[in-house]
């Protein structure tokens, strides 16, 4: 048997449209969130809002994990155990 094995390199044409993508998805999923929460939870909306203003989305993977790390530190201030959902 006889298994085929690709090599792919990837050009810097393909790593510059993938992180366009990204910041794009990521804009647009913020844009997204922020019309729900403006219908179901105000004070969550209006948090994320201002987080988002302070940390434009279209930066991709590191609005990402910037907001990962925000969330971890609201959930130890409010007392919040990291294994419970917000």
């Amino acid at each position: 048997m006889i298994i085929a094995v690709r090599c792919r390199y990837e050009t810097h044409f393909e790593v510059e449209c993938a992180q366009t993508v990204s910041r794009v998805l990521t804009a647009k999923a913020v844009q997204h969130i922020l019309g729900q929460l403006g219908e179901t939870n105000l004070t969550v909306c209006q948090w994320f809002n201002n987080f988002a203003a302070d940390n434009p989305p279209i930066q991709g993977d590191d609005f990402v994990l910037l907001l990962m790390q925000q969330v971890r530190c609201l959930r130890v201030v409010s007392g919040c155990r990291p294994d419970v959902a917000a």
